[in-house]
């Protein structure tokens, strides 16, 4: 039987709409989509001011006002070429103040390509305030040295909020020792958005009572004025004939009394570490304990020079715990070992741990 013919042109008619609508979806459906990068290219960091890194926070990572990816710094994206905006929380009483390009919006925008990778970092400040501040460290934090000695910490000051001016600098001590200290340079200068650094030489008297003091480096600049307190321990002078070693602990939250689960040794400055002396010619004239209480070599060549090695020291007096030699001295750089020390002299020896030390 055949159809009217109205009815054979309603049917044409709607083949002919379906084919209308369909067409572009499978146009859309075949189009090149943007291919994803094979590896991460873009990461995000979170320090506080001063470039101490502050792990463990909140980063998002949008497209026009929707969040794609997410996670805790340091965090890593696989993003396609396009432009995106990357935001960082509040955690832990710091704040935001800036990025490390300046740009101080919490909300930055990022233009991701086909080849370039991006690195940002997040910088923190221990107020909310937006009054103009800023923040000082040293380093070391803790300051040792013998009676009559001298002893160098480098300071780093960071502006926060746009904070600009010149600082002064000044140390002091409670009336128990007497103490000179010098700053280099003299005149410092912050600018908005920067850093400065300074060296702080400390000349303790050479009567002085062995001991640990608060010693307070103040900085005043633009009606601000901020300070820091160091214990500064004086021990006594290496002998004419000897040597002394320190073995001190990296200033940390995790340090227990004592983190072994023996402490034969001690445990007011924590589980002592092995160090070997040995002559110019390599051969071992000497081992002992050091803490931070100090060891010392005596009966040595006055005025020769020796080679101290502070040894590393896994699962650390029967802990489950790695504690491990960092850095010499004053000089957060010099890692060298073994270190050359003449006769008469002392060495400090910093060391860190690796998983915890707060407990056994």
């Amino acid at each position: 039987m055949s159809r009217p013919a109205s009815a054979i042109w309603v049917l044409a008619s709607s083949v002919a709409l379906m084919t209308l609508f369909l067409l572009p979806i499978a146009q859309t459906a075949a189009a090149p989509q943007a291919a994803r990068a094979a590896t991460p290219n873009l990461s995000i960091f979170t320090t506080n001011v001063i470039g101490n890194p502050l792990p463990g926070y909140y980063t998002t990572v949008s497209e026009d006002g929707l969040v794609l990816q997410r996670g805790y710094s340091p965090a890593s994206f696989t993003l396609s070429p396009g432009q995106y905006q990357v935001a960082v929380s509040d955690y832990g009483g710091y704040f935001f103040d800036r990025w490390n390009d300046s740009v101080t919006s919490r909300v930055q925008t990022v233009t991701i390509t086909t080849t370039n990778t991006i690195s940002l970092t997040a910088l923190y400040f221990t107020s909310p305030s937006t009054a103009p501040n800023f923040a000082m460290a040293s380093s070391p934090a803790t300051i040792t040295l013998a009676a009559g000695a001298t002893a160098v910490s480098g300071l780093t000051f960071a502006s926060v909020n746009g904070f600009s001016s010149a600082l002064s600098l000044r140390a002091a001590t409670n009336s128990s020792v007497s103490i000179r200290a010098s700053f280099a340079p003299s005149s410092l200068k912050l600018g908005a958005l920067g850093t400065a650094t300074a060296t702080m030489t400390i000349t303790v008297a050479a009567n002085a009572t062995l001991g640990t003091y608060p010693l307070t480096v103040t900085a005043v600049g633009g009606n601000v004025s901020n300070s820091i307190t160091l214990p500064l321990t004086v021990s006594k002078p290496a002998p004419a004939d000897g040597i002394t070693v320190y073995a001190d602990r990296v200033p940390a939250s995790y340090w227990a009394p004592c983190f072994a689960t023996t402490c034969a040794l001690g445990t007011g400055p924590g589980a002592a570490m092995w160090v070997v002396l040995y002559s110019s010619s390599g051969s071992v004239v000497q081992t002992g304990f050091a803490n931070e209480n100090g060891y010392t070599f005596t009966g040595l060549n006055p005025g020769a020079t020796y080679y101290v090695y502070p040894s590393d020291c896994d699962n650390c007096h029967g802990s489950t715990h790695d504690v491990l030699f960092s850095y010499w001295g004053d000089n957060i750089s010099s890692t060298t070992r073994p270190l050359a020390v003449i006769v008469g002299t002392s060495v400090d020896a910093w060391y860190i741990c690796t998983n915890g030390c707060s407990g056994v």
